[in-house]
């Protein structure tokens, strides 16, 4: 994310100029973007014009063209939307400054593309803590640590790429697997090589910190001696020799199942976790299964839910919190300040506070319990305390 320009006032209100350099960027823009801001970008209208006979004066009537230009744009969000699968970002709202190609008022969508800039105007919910956090989290090169991942069975591959912020699954490979053995042998085989060719157009060896190959059984250990093979003998190709340069990033680690879930668990493996130690979602992955260890032994001090973790905070109990972007995203203004204060509180009282992103497979199985939990210092009763989790969203 490159910041380039901002104005803001002692009560949080101004505005950012930014330009998103990858989908996980586009990601944050989508977390910071609210209901009532007023988002500036360019975009494309297509306009009709129509000319007078003699004048050549545009008009109301008679014959014209159309054609697609482009125009800077403002307008005032209403509803923002975001494809996981494609990373990309529409904004839909109503124009909030006279232009050539539109009128204030018209409904207008725009576009939120990488590398095109974007100024986002807050004059009425400010940008508070937890967005500033997220947009300088975002600017700084280092906490983009790209993790390439494979998770597979005989007959089943998805080809996924990890950063801070996002999952996002490149490929997904399915190959019927015959019963009979000659046959079951040639399907393998194929199944290997396509997956090994997929993993070559998908990743980039030099750029990515780690290559995890994750599977139950020895599929993904195959795998990898497919992959370094065919390498070795394409040995006049350019890319077999960045691969082979970059083998020693090739990690294998076991996981339940070939499918996309199992990925969370293997970032969790102890190999996994000494490589990249330094990275936000292996310290949140090691946290949240710390948090299911918990759960699944003494409920009194792994809980989850809003009205639970607030008391929990209200009584100084929390050791830590977790809690996702999806869920601080989607709520009304007055409980998003609510989490945004909570976050801030427990980090005060020297707790750790970690804001998990709903388009990372971690914060994916958060939010499949509420999107916000807590692990205790000590249990507490709750049993008087009634949980509402759907309170809380716009």
């Amino acid at each position: 994310m490159k910041v380039l320009g901002k104005a803001l006032e002692k009560d949080g209100r101004g505005w950012m100029r930014l330009a998103a350099e990858d989908t996980t960027d586009v990601w944050q823009i989508y977390n910071v973007i609210r209901q009532g801001d007023i988002v500036k970008t360019k975009t494309f209208r297509r306009i009709t014009k129509e000319r007078d006979d003699s004048s050549g004066a545009v008009t109301a009537s008679g014959g014209g063209s159309s054609e697609r230009v482009s125009v800077v744009l403002a307008v005032t969000v209403e509803k923002t939307e975001y494809d996981s699968t494609t990373g990309t970002m529409n904004v839909a709202g109503i124009v909030a400054e006279e232009n050539s190609a539109a009128r204030v008022g018209a409904h207008h969508t725009v576009e939120i593309a990488i590398t095109r800039p974007v100024t986002i105007i807050k004059h009425i919910e400010p940008w508070d803590s937890q967005m500033l956090e997220a947009i300088a989290r975002a600017a700084d090169i280092k906490s983009k640590a790209d993790v390439g991942a494979v998770v597979l069975e005989p007959g089943r591959a998805s080809i996924c790429l990890v950063t801070g912020e996002v999952t996002s699954v490149r490929q997904r490979i399915e190959t019927s697997i015959p019963r009979k053995s000659q046959a079951t042998d040639n399907a393998l085989d194929k199944f290997y090589r396509n997956t090994a060719a997929a993993i070559v157009r998908a990743f980039d060896f030099d750029a990515l910190r780690v290559i995890i190959l994750a599977s139950p059984g020895f599929a993904a250990e195959r795998l990898r001696h497919t992959i370094i093979d065919t390498a070795s003998r394409q040995t006049d190709d350019k890319a077999a020799k960045v691969i082979l340069k970059n083998k020693s990033k090739i990690i294998v680690v076991k996981c339940a199942s070939g499918h996309v879930h199992s990925l969370n668990e293997a970032l969790r493996a102890p190999e996994v976790r000494a490589r990249l130690a330094d990275v936000k979602f292996v310290r949140e992955a090691a946290v949240l299964d710390e948090f299911f260890v918990a759960l699944g032994k003494d409920s009194s001090k792994a809980i989850y839910g809003r009205n639970h973790v607030l008391a929990a905070a209200g009584l100084g109990a929390i050791r830590t919190l977790l809690i996702t972007d999806g869920l601080m995203g989607r709520s009304i203004a007055v409980i998003r300040k609510e989490y945004v204060g909570l976050v801030e509180h427990v980090r005060a009282v020297g707790g750790e506070a970690l804001v998990y992103s709903s388009a990372h497979e971690t914060g994916r199985q958060l939010d499949q319990f509420t999107g916000i939990a807590a692990i205790l210092s000590y249990a507490i009763d709750l049993d008087d305390i009634e949980d509402d989790d759907d309170s809380d969203q716009e």
